[in-house]
């Protein structure tokens, strides 16, 4: 009896022993398929630490924002095959293919595919629907993918936004737009890139489509908005606004909202906008602070140069330029250069450059630098031949060759430079040759180009003066003093046209202002106050004047040699006179007035 009631106590112990057992199993089973189904790695048969594939994650996320696709590419493979519940690779490998330089339309589909199959189906399928969406495929969208649900993100906004825009529902198009803005969430799995070309994409159909009002609601709101949309976005919004109230001639406005913008691109915009305003100094000093905000970044240092150079500040060209080399010399910033050197007169270091560059052939056109010392040194049919040949090779260029090749300068902003050069060229040799119809055909050419040219704008209305078309260069004139009050080539443009008008003091303050803006070697108002005295009988202020004009550059110029040469009869000092005539004749054989007095003279003696 005794071994019976000691057997069955360890027969109900043993019992009960295993019924607790089993219960632990079973909750372990429990926590364990509960652990699986929280996406952790206890069933992977890749095991993994977490922190590692955290790690591994933040690795390649810095490798895609650096623009190394093919690297990060590799470790998000790696991390969907150790995990492939994880969404984060999904996104990035989708970004990926998409849209970077790296894009791969197959891989793209593949890996939305792949992603439907294995996470998140819902963010899965907007993928795949954005790529129906790029390929026009609106009659595979699922209806599914256009309902209306109360938990829409970005993606989810921004992919009706595209689709009602396709098939041309605008109403609801309207709709998503205004929603997308009230929306409360970001989307913290979207790359930043993204989200600012959903941002642009909705941007650009709103004005290129002329919704303009509701184009003008959204930025609003964007830069009323204190959460959702971070400085960035609201930077841009008021740069675009900026451009619709331009659209609507209210500058005011548009200046009103970049002014306190101190960053590169607006300051560029705001350079824009002076320009429209004609407002040339604050053009300038308005892309010499975007450059002087990123001075690493060459290419604002090329843009500033140009500027400066297309408006005759040849000072602060020179500065711009010389920083856009020091940062990549490249071999067309250094003819740039060349060519500030000649706006300069430095005619020799201008040389030194062009010969340089057109020897070791690393220029486009060097040799149109060189054409314009051929100019300046009056062997005209050699620079019309260079010319020629520059035009023909330009116009048969393949200018997305360069594009492609050349990203790290604006290449568009060189060619214009090089064809305003040519056709410069021309206007100024058959200008000097007294073809003066000739040479307006090319002045204008210049001024399709850029109308604000200076040199062609000056260029053209001395022409016009020279052809006594008086009233069609003043007006032009008058355009271009308001352009550039201070410039030193238009005052003396306006005391040439009033010297030919008889207005003498008009024309004597116009030639003295620009003493006093230009240094004292500048010759050519030095000629303008030696005719005028002529004209005014004070031939001791006209000699005085001459002599210095001719002391400062004895070429080109032949209205002082003449005149001159005319005191000198007067004086009875006629080989002085003769000597100044024979110079006149070399420096400009297409006028016959020097060969006329030199004929009266030789009579004479």
């Amino acid at each position: 009896m005794k071994q019976n009631i000691i057997s069955n106590f360890f027969f109900k112990k043993k019992r009960n022993y295993l019924i607790l057992v089993s219960i632990l199993l079973i909750l372990l089973s429990l926590l364990l398929v509960y652990l699986f189904s929280k996406n952790t790695f206890f069933f992977n048969f890749n095991v993994i630490d977490i922190e590692e594939y955290e790690n591994s994650l933040e690795e390649a996320n810095i490798l895609f924002s650096n623009s190394k696709y093919q690297e990060s590419e590799k470790i998000y493979i790696k991390l969907i095959k150790l995990d492939s519940k994880k969404i984060d690779p999904y996104l990035n490998l989708f970004w990926t293919y998409y849209m970077t330089p790296y894009s791969d339309k197959n891989k793209s589909i593949e890996i939305t595919e792949k992603c439907i199959k294995n996470t998140h189906e819902r963010i899965c399928k907007r993928l795949n629907m954005i790529l129906m969406l790029q390929n026009d495929d609106l009659d595979k969208i699922d209806d599914s993918l256009i309902t209306f649900e109360k938990n829409m993100d970005d993606l989810d906004y921004w992919s009706l936004i595209i689709y009602f825009d396709k098939i041309g529902n605008y109403d609801k198009f309207e709709e998503m737009v205004k929603n997308y803005l009230d929306s409360s969430s970001v989307y913290e799995k979207m790359i930043y890139d993204f989200r600012m070309w959903q941002f642009h994409d909705i941007s650009n159909y709103l004005i290129t489509n002329d919704k303009i009002d509701t184009a003008m609601f959204f930025f609003h709101q964007i830069i009323e908005k204190k959460d959702n949309f971070d400085e960035h976005y609201k930077i841009e919004a008021k740069q675009y606004l900026s451009r619709l109230y331009q659209k609507r001639a209210d500058f005011k406005k548009a200046e009103d909202l970049l002014i306190n913008i101190n960053n590169a691109c607006s300051y560029q915009a705001l350079g824009a906008l002076y320009s429209k305003m004609n407002y040339t100094n604050k053009v300038i000093q308005s892309f010499i602070k975007s450059a002087d905000i990123e001075p690493n970044r060459n290419d604002l240092q090329f843009k500033a140069a140009m500027l400066c150079f297309n408006y005759g500040v040849y000072g602060c060209a020179e500065t711009y330029i010389d920083r856009a080399i020091n940062i990549s010399n490249i071999s067309i910033y250094n003819e740039i250069k060349g060519y500030i050197f000649l706006g300069q007169n430095r005619i020799e270091e201008a040389r030194d450059i062009f010969n340089e560059l057109y020897k070791i052939n690393s220029s486009l056109f060097p040799q149109v630098g060189l054409a314009h010392i051929l100019i300046i040194e009056m062997d005209y049919d050699a620079a019309k031949l260079i010319l020629k040949d520059s035009k023909m090779y330009l116009d048969i260029l393949d200018l997305n060759e360069y594009e492609l090749e050349n990203k790290i300068f604006d290449i568009g902003e060189y060619f214009r430079l090089v064809k305003s050069m040519i056709s410069l060229g021309f206007g100024w040799i058959y200008s000097n040759q007294g073809i003066y119809e000739e040479s307006l055909q090319y002045f204008d050419q210049v001024l399709i180009f850029n109308s604000k040219n200076i040199l062609g704008r000056v260029s053209k209305v001395n022409s016009l003066i020279w052809l006594n078309k008086l009233e069609e260069a003043e007006i032009l004139l008058n355009e271009t003093l308001e352009l550039y009050p201070e410039n030193q080539y238009v005052h003396e443009a306006v005391g040439l046209l009033h010297f030919n008008k008889g207005d003498y003091e008009e024309a004597e303050d116009s030639f003295k202002k620009v003493l006093d803006i230009e240094d004292k070697k500048y010759t050519c108002p030095y000629e303008g106050l030696g005719l005028i005295y002529y004209n005014q009988g004070d031939y001791s202020k006209s000699k005085k004047n001459l002599i210095k004009s001719i002391d400062i550059n004895p070429d080109i110029e032949f209205k002082k040699y003449n005149t001159l040469a005319k005191i000198y009869i007067k004086e009875e000092k006629f080989n002085e006179a003769r000597i100044l005539l024979e110079k006149s004749i070399e420096n400009y054989p297409y006028d016959d007035e020097a060969k006329n007095l030199l004929e009266d003279l030789n009579e004479k003696e």
